[in-house]
């Protein structure tokens, strides 16, 4: 077992190395092109943090870092003409290398996406933009719709699908097309910043909430898409052909119930793809017909993608109300191999090498406070637990560097970075850009949001009284 999961991880480098991923790296939102939330760097047993910042605004999406230990963050800004909604920062301080306004607000949806050149590709709600390591801009092409979080193909190129429905493919170095603008729903039209805030969870006014997921020796991707009038989102296969330069429909699947936030996951051999809906449903589906293979229940609607290793180890991302648990593919059933019932778990999770998980959970007796864990992949057993001071309140993404260095970004525009643990550890650097973590009755939040997030009701709160999702995004990014 243990040569054919090597295989498998070989053979995935090998496809990144050679469709341009930054491999020494998390160069895209999910960390590879199968979305996976893996990495192969050592994962770290003891913790600590090295530094904590916070940015103006909030963030909805994972750091990217490349292989020159720079990091690189999207958020909503401040309220200022001309503000940065694009940041550049030093893996080892977390000090600001550069910042760019060429980007909108609406790039908070989206992570950076990496080439092995260190070219960055951004979109918003107006364009794709690339940009060289140094902030300089490269070019921009015009989209209709926010461009989600981009990917690369098999050639190469750039493929990308935006809110609305609308499969792009460019050029890296010019941003021309390749191929006519493919569109899932013929019909969409857009109206700037209408239906955006709904891509946070996959509502009904973002069609194409998530990440496309491509399979590098195919060319095939998967993608989700939730028509307009209907509770029901499909996961879509399409393929790519690098000769003809076309995009073709495949197969389509009309089971997840409610809409969906999680972007489909590949298996590492290419045979599956996972999912999951608004019901509370994990799925496994062919990835050849689209058929489902397993249903298994986990009885809350995960706010992001799960983490799936290469053996099939599925980590479901929290939201808020939810345990902490893994589920094992076991060919024809998918079962619950461990939970934390007692743990609530609040993001996305990572697995890194040596069966090591990353997982943020709430604080335990606390209102908002969040804790990463070090847990151990097979059994679920803690080897370390570190709280985030400032609480980035809830997580979006976890991301880990090629020395190991992991990487939370908050909802509330905090991002704190932490090492392995080790004696004679220095102070934690602190940096903070604006005045909220001195005048706030809620740690993390302006004044605003504290009195929003406080006039939740009580229908719009889990078992603990912490507010939904939704409900937290809505407070921060209306009282920035």
């Amino acid at each position: 077992m243990k040569v054919i999961q090597t295989l498998l991880l070989v053979l995935a480098y090998s496809a990144l190395l050679s469709a341009c991923y930054d491999t020494d790296a998390w160069p895209t939102i999910h960390g590879d092109a199968r979305n996976s939330d893996t990495t192969i760097a050592r994962g770290f047993t003891s913790l600590q943090p090295i530094w904590v910042r916070d940015f103006p605004g909030a963030i909805a999406a994972a750091a990217t870092i490349d292989g020159e230990h720079q990091i690189y963050v999207t958020t909503t800004g401040s309220a200022e003409t001309n503000a940065c909604h694009l940041y550049a920062i030093d893996q080892s301080s977390g000090e600001d290398l550069w910042c760019t306004a060429e980007v909108n607000r609406w790039a908070v949806g989206s992570s950076v996406l990496i080439d092995i050149e260190g070219n960055l590709f951004i979109g918003d709600d107006e364009a794709m933009h690339s940009f060289d390591r140094d902030g300089h801009l490269r070019w921009e092409t015009p989209t209709v719709g926010a461009a989600i979080s981009a990917q690369f193909a098999s050639d190469s190129h750039l493929i990308f699908i935006t809110h609305i429905g609308q499969v792009m493919v460019l050029t890296r170095g010019t941003g021309e097309l390749v191929t006519p603008v493919y569109e899932l729903l013929p019909e969409a039209t857009y109206e700037p910043g209408a239906g955006l805030g709904d891509c946070l969870l996959g509502g009904p006014d973002c069609p194409s909430a998530n990440t496309l997921a491509m399979d590098l020796s195919t060319g095939r991707f998967y993608a989700t898409l939730r028509p307009p009038a209907t509770s029901v989102t499909e996961l879509r296969a399409l393929q790519y052909d690098p000769k003809s330069r076309l995009i073709t429909p495949v197969w389509t699947n009309d089971s997840l119930g409610g809409g969906t936030a999680s972007s489909p996951v590949i298996s590492a051999d290419g045979g599956r793809v996972y999912v999951n809906d608004n019901d509370g449903n994990y799925l496994a589906l062919d990835a050849i017909t689209g058929a489902e293979i397993w249903n298994a229940n986990i009885g809350y609607s995960p706010a992001g993608s799960p983490s799936v290793s290469t053996e099939g180890r599925g980590i479901p991302a929290g939201a808020g109300t939810s345990r902490l648990m893994a589920i094992q593919d076991l060919g024809s059933e998918g079962t619950i191999s461990w939970s934390r019932d007692t743990v609530t778990h609040l993001g996305v999770a990572v697995q890194a090498a040596g069966d090591v998980l990353y997982a943020t959970v709430r604080q335990p007796g606390t209102f908002l406070g969040v804790d990463v864990l070090s847990v151990n992949a097979r059994t679920g057993g803690e080897h370390d637990r570190q709280t985030l001071s400032p609480s980035p309140i809830a997580t979006v993404g976890t991301s880990v560097a090629a020395d190991g260095t992991v990487v939370v970004a908050g909802i509330n525009g905090v991002v704190t970075a932490l090492r392995e643990a080790a004696d004679g550890a220095g102070a934690v650097e602190r940096i903070f850009q604006t005045d909220r973590f001195a005048d706030t009755s809620i740690e993390g939040v302006t004044v605003d949001a504290a009195a929003c997030i406080l006039s939740v009701p009580d229908a719009d709160r889990d078992a603990h009284g912490t507010p939904q999702l939704s409900s937290l995004w809505d407070c921060i990014t209306q009282n920035p």
